[in-house]
């Protein structure tokens, strides 16, 4: 912050002079030596603010394109998840159709059996 050389006496007794009363006239010439007292060293230029500007168009096509990456990603976890699905719901199928016709053939071969026992155990008559 530069020091900037400023008469207060000065400007007060010109502000008397343009109407002012001197209570007033001290007032606005304190108002006046405080706003130039303020420390605008911290405040961002222009450049400043455009580079920054800048960076935040940069992260943000950054974060689209992670945004599409994950988007296409997920697309394809559900596509292997749907795949995966049929794969089990096929495999599951197979199982239910091999036991089933096991079972039939093995319901047949007992019912077959029990027949050919009974065919034997008991007496048929002779015609």
């Amino acid at each position: 912050m530069s020091a900037l050389a400023f008469d207060t006496h000065r400007t007060v007794k010109r502000l008397q002079m343009a109407g002012f009363t001197e209570e007033q006239a001290e007032a606005l010439t304190t108002a006046v030596q405080d706003a130039a007292a303020v420390d605008v060293s911290r405040l961002a230029t222009k450049d400043q603010v455009a580079a920054l500007d800048a960076r935040t168009t940069a992260l943000d096509a950054k974060v689209d394109a992670l945004d599409t990456k994950i988007d296409l990603t997920a697309a394809r976890l559900e596509e292997r998840i749907d795949r995966r699905g049929a794969e089990s719901d096929a495999r599951m199928v197979r199982w239910v159709v091999t036991t089933g016709v096991g079972a039939v053939m093995a319901t047949g071969g007992m019912l077959a059996g029990a027949v050919a026992f009974l065919m034997h155990a008991l007496p048929m008559p002779h015609p």
